[in-house]
């Protein structure tokens, strides 16, 4: 009874680990997608920046910019493709076991209970007690025989599972520590980067003015002895200059003291008619 029970722990304990291992598994593959999507965001933003500097014409100089900005951008490039070398190791290469299908687990049953009327039938022929049958067939019935078939099965395959899932999840851990380094450097990379793309440009507006300036447009300058000379050469006729209106000036008939005396005796002549009245 001990022993029955002891084997029934085993299966359940080996079909959790087996289902444990096929959830892993997915969640894997979820890691897997992650890191693949983050992989080709960093990818395309390290072209870009490095395409963007070759239709700008950047050429490689001396300059601390220049040799700042191809230090952590070769650091990006090659962080980006030890990611790549372990992402793909995670990946491929991976044969994961289940469970036989129904059909094939019928099957087995059937001869397994043709195995056990075999040894059953050896037993009453030879008559033969269940210690001998034991220790010569390691047989004990028909359950117990198949018990022991779903539990190899369980372990055969929750063991080769938990072998894949431990190198895949080892292999995605470094190739997303490799992606971090390369966000890292990538944005190391980008200031010299923006000041590699402004100088450029500011370069280029330069060369565009200086080709842009206004060639000579044939007309005589207005300095110089030579412009005198011309001058002289015409015999233009003179020509007075016209005499103009000065500002008009206006002065008073009164000043201000005979008007204020005529305003006292009007108002004197007034005041006498008045009182005669």
């Amino acid at each position: 009874m001990s022993e029955n029970i002891s084997k029934e722990l085993l299966i359940n304990i080996t079909r959790e680990v087996y289902y444990f291992e096929l959830d892993r598994k997915e969640k894997i593959i979820q890691r897997l997608n992650y890191n693949t999507t983050i992989f080709i965001v960093l990818s395309g933003a390290s072209f870009y920046f490095l395409n963007d500097l070759i239709k700008l014409k950047w050429h490689l100089n001396t300059s601390v910019v220049s040799i700042v900005f191809l230090f952590f951008f070769l650091l990006t490039i090659l962080s980006l493709l030890i990611s790549f070398f372990y992402l793909a190791r995670g990946i491929t290469g991976f044969k994961y076991s289940f469970l036989p299908v129904a059909d094939d687990i019928i099957k087995d049953v059937g001869k397994i209970k043709t195995y056990s009327e075999n040894i059953v039938k050896i037993q009453k022929d030879y008559g033969l007690s269940k210690k001998i049958i034991k220790q010569k067939y390691n047989f004990v019935g028909e359950r117990d025989k198949f018990d022991d078939y779903i539990l190899s099965k369980y372990q055969e395959s929750s063991t080769n599972n938990s072998k894949n899932n431990d190198f895949r999840d080892e292999k995605l851990s470094k190739s997303i520590r490799f992606l971090i380094y390369t966000f890292f450097f990538l944005i190391l990379s980008s200031f010299p980067y923006i000041s590699l793309k402004y100088n450029i440009q500011k370069e280029k507006v330069k060369m565009s003015n200086e080709q842009q300036e206004p060639e000579d447009s044939g007309q005589p300058e207005d300095s110089g002895q030579d412009d005198s000379q011309n001058i002289n050469d015409l015999n233009l006729p003179d020509v007075d200059e016209p005499i103009l209106s000065p500002n008009r000036l206006v002065k008073e008939s009164r000043n201000p003291k005979s008007f204020l005396d005529d305003k006292i005796a009007s108002d004197n002549t007034a005041s006498d008619s008045s009182s005669n009245e």
